[in-house]
């Protein structure tokens, strides 16, 4: 017996120190103020160049939560520093191909853009208040949470606040790289709901790309408005692979 206990004890401690070594280290303890600083300094790094593909696909609901319209397309996006192209390689609308009205619908635009000497950034996000960001962090407020593991990796979890009600800021939860100060995932919902919507969230996802800058991964935004009396939901999401 004394042989028996001795040996579920051993065990005990063994599974015990197997479990321990697979916890991440915990980070150091850090104030709000100076996680929020580091993520900025990080999340603030544009590239030199960068080519990435990028898949989206927007849906479009009936009141009963049925498809209506669905639309998918592949992009090959470019970035240099803070500019941003986006040029259509495949779409489609409803399983039909629309490549090559897309596409002529693109050049029309470019056209346009360049009659008025404006720049094609590929995409409506200049209106996007990103929290660590220099140009917006101002605009909020941050509050540490926790900290936890995410995907393999140690993390302080901090609550994002906006100061203004503005349809472009987000209210939510962050989770930060404790080592290399990536914003991993956000969860957000608008401060200020458009006009005509019921409901909105936003997820977020970003990765360290080798080049030492970091790239976004996953962007998921769905919700639901109504005009009258019709009510339309919507879901769309767009992830990045290949940058290189």
């Amino acid at each position: 017996m004394a042989h028996l206990r001795a040996a579920i004890g051993l065990a005990a401690l063994l599974l015990s120190a197997a479990a321990h070594a697979q916890d991440p280290p915990t980070p150091p303890a850090l104030a709000v103020e100076q996680i929020v600083e580091r993520t900025i300094a990080v999340m603030d790094r544009k590239p030199e160049h960068l080519l990435c593909r990028v898949l989206s696909e927007r849906r479009v609901l009936d009141g009963d939560g049925k498809v209506d319209d669905d639309e998918r397309s592949e992009v090959e996006e470019t970035r240099h520093g803070d500019h941003i192209d986006w040029k259509i390689v495949q779409k489609w609308k409803n399983g039909r191909d629309v490549t090559a009205q897309a596409l002529a619908e693109q050049r029309r635009k470019e056209d346009d853009r360049k009659r008025k000497g404006e720049s094609d950034r590929g995409k409506d996000d200049d209106d996007l208040m990103e929290p660590f960001s220099k140009k917006w962090s101002s605009h909020y407020r941050f509050e540490l949470l926790k900290q936890e593991s995410i995907w393999g990796r140690p993390a302080y979890v901090l609550r994002v606040t906006a100061r203004e009600h503005k349809t472009g800021a987000g209210n939510g939860t962050v989770w930060i790289d404790a080592e290399r100060f990536v914003e991993l995932r956000g969860e957000f919902v608008p401060s200020k709901l458009p006009d005509h919507a019921d409901w909105a969230r936003f997820q977020m996802q970003f990765a360290l790309h080798p080049s030492g800058v970091v790239v976004p991964t996953f962007l998921k935004f769905e919700g639901a408005g109504h005009a009258w009396f019709i009510k339309k939901g919507f879901r769309q999401t767009i992830k990045w692979q290949d940058c290189h």
